[in-house]
């Protein structure tokens, strides 16, 4: 098997090299430059981050903060890169069907693909961390050893974003197609990228008086940054391991803390390598089957497709919302609804007191439950409640006689529902989006928060336009002449309570998380994961539920 990978590891990089080949020698420069540039600055970093652990800095840093800290960014920030990679290198690479008949062994394909191409992104971030990593040791004074073991955690930490990015391709591919997959790949990389990029305007989020605050933000920046060194995470234990064996400790905790985070990188990749094979050989054989069948009815390009059912149906009903001015009156109806009831919501009253102004006399010792940012998110899911509620409950009464044709044509109850819902959930994710971006350089919330509560309120809206849409195929009305008069009067109360009861769980167990992990700041990140997790399991069973009803009586809707 090494034989194997190691042939095919320097004939991928031998068809690399020829590639590079015709590159201008101008290109070549500036990318020389630009990697002496990243080095320089990293070695930089990594120095002036030693000379904060010094008793004469601004801000006092522990010494072993940084190491483990240059080791999280890179364990974590590979996971998303590492599946982009194991899903284009195992099931789209155009050579695979040559490979998998040739006389290699399928853990050799395996191992070869996941290695011998390691994205830019990757080679960034080694590039970003080897000589800040080195630079530290340098301005602590560091043994040899330090070294030598620090630049070898970093070089196998990507194996864990790699082996971990596998598993989740091989399972996911089994359900989902591939290009399918690969699309909600691009689109999740953009919406991480713009959330990424909002850390460098965290400075522009502060106000009031700037000496005062500026002593305050060196204190939290202070206690922050010694906060992760606290952290129960492999990466930081492996990074005091580090320290301590620089100093010439080498107790037996930092040699546990060595093999530990060697074994959730290097293990990792040999138990995937070594059973993960069959599932993929599997999965890539059903992926070649399933692709075979649908060549008769025309390849699926997935949701962001330009040709895909999703996007046809979306935009075509869009197209009728905004063609028909009645239709377009109903919209901007909906939008001036939607601003009139915000602004009372946030207008002062007569004694001068706001919604905002509830939120900052709450502000204490404990956790306050209506902060700013979790005011924010509940006006922005609201809005959205507002303003796409009827869109939703109408969306399959808009079609009136074309249902029909509908029904008849080659789509699935469930394949139409999930068009319809996109059609009405994307349009509100980027909304919701812009809002929040909007409003975090406006009001000033807490950037760290601000993911979270961008990823519930999408979560929620899934969920909650799933089930709108649904009841729309319940109670359709397809003889309307007004699209004032387009919803189904039966649906009414079943939506609102259906609604309202999705919305108080879901907040439950959002404001729960948000409890637990202001309560217990050592486990914030594992309570922010699992109520994430929680919250977006519980929408798939209910967005399951909404699914199956929706096919049980899908051969009585529009028989009357």
């Amino acid at each position: 098997m090494l034989a194997d990978t190691l042939l095919l590891i320097r004939l991928y990089w031998t068809i690399d090299r020829r590639a590079d080949g015709g590159t201008r020698r101008s290109s070549k420069i500036i990318l020389i430059l630009g990697v002496l540039l990243v080095v320089v600055l990293s070695g930089a970093l990594g120095v002036f981050a030693a000379s904060l652990t010094k008793d004469t800095s601004i801000i006092r840093i522990r010494a072993e903060i940084l190491p483990g800290l240059l080791l999280t960014v890179v364990l974590f920030g590979v996971i998303f890169v590492g599946f982009s990679q194991a899903l284009q290198a195992l099931y789209l690479s155009d050579d695979l069907e040559k490979l998998l008949v040739a006389p290699v062994r399928s853990r050799a394909v395996m191992t070869a693909k996941l290695l011998s191409r390691m994205p830019t992104t990757i080679s960034v971030l080694l590039l970003a961390t080897i000589p800040a990593l080195i630079g530290f040791g340098i301005g602590v004074g560091s043994g040899p050893l330090y070294y030598i073991l620090g630049v070898l955690l970093i070089l196998v930490t990507p194996l864990f974003g790699i082996s971990l990015g596998a598993l989740i391709a091989i399972f996911l591919v089994r359900v989902l197609p591939a290009r399918r997959l690969n699309e909600w790949v691009g689109a999740a990389s953009i919406v991480i990228g713009l959330l990424l990029s909002l850390l460098f305007y965290l400075p522009t989020l502060f106000g009031g008086d700037k000496q005062a605050l500026d002593a305050k933000s060196l204190a939290a920046v202070e206690g922050f940054i010694n906060h992760i060194g606290d952290l129960p995470l492999p990466s930081i234990w492996a990074g005091r391991a580090l320290v301590a064996f620089g100093q010439g400790q080498m107790t037996a905790s930092a040699i546990g803390a060595l093999i530990t985070y060697l074994a959730i990188t290097v293990g990792l990749f040999l138990v995937v390598i070594l059973l993960a094979d069959r599932l993929y050989l599997s999965g890539w054989l059903r992926m070649q089957s399933s692709g075979a069948a649908s060549q008769d009815i025309g390849e699926q390009p997935g949701v962001f497709g330009r040709n895909s059912l999703d996007f046809i149906l979306g935009y075509k009903d869009w197209l009728l919302r905004i063609r028909d001015p009645r239709m377009l009156a109903t919209l901007f109806t909906a939008v001036i609804m939607v601003g009139f009831a915000l602004f009372m919501m946030l207008r002062p009253g007569d004694d001068g007191s706001s919604l905002f102004g509830i939120s900052e006399a709450l502000e204490g010792d404990g956790v306050n439950l209506l902060s700013t940012g979790v005011i924010i998110s509940g006006l922005i899911y609201f809005a959205g409640y507002l303003a796409f509620t009827r869109l939703a409950v109408t969306s399959l009464s808009i079609e009136r006689s074309a249902f029909y044709i509908l029904k008849t044509a080659p789509i699935s109850a469930s394949q139409l529902l999930r068009a319809k819902t996109f059609g009405i959930f994307l349009p509100y994710a980027a909304l919701a989006t812009i809002s929040m971006f909007v409003t975090l350089f406006i009001m000033k919330f807490s950037l760290i928060w601000m993911p979270f509560g961008l990823l519930v309120i999408l979560i929620m809206g899934y969920g909650l336009f799933s089930f709108l849409v649904s009841l729309g195929f319940l109670y359709p009305n397809f003889e309307w002449e007004d699209p004032r008069r387009m919803s189904n009067r039966k649906s009414s109360i079943p939506s609102l309570v259906g609604s309202f009861g999705y919305s108080i769980v879901a907040i439950i167990i959002v404001m729960a998380t948000y409890l637990v992990a202001n309560e217990t700041p050592s486990l914030a990140i594992p309570a922010v994961i699992m109520g994430l997790a929680l919250l977006a399991g519980g929408t798939w069973f209910f967005v399951q539920w909404c699914t199956n009803r929706v096919e049980k009586a899908w051969p009585r809707i529009g028989a009357n």
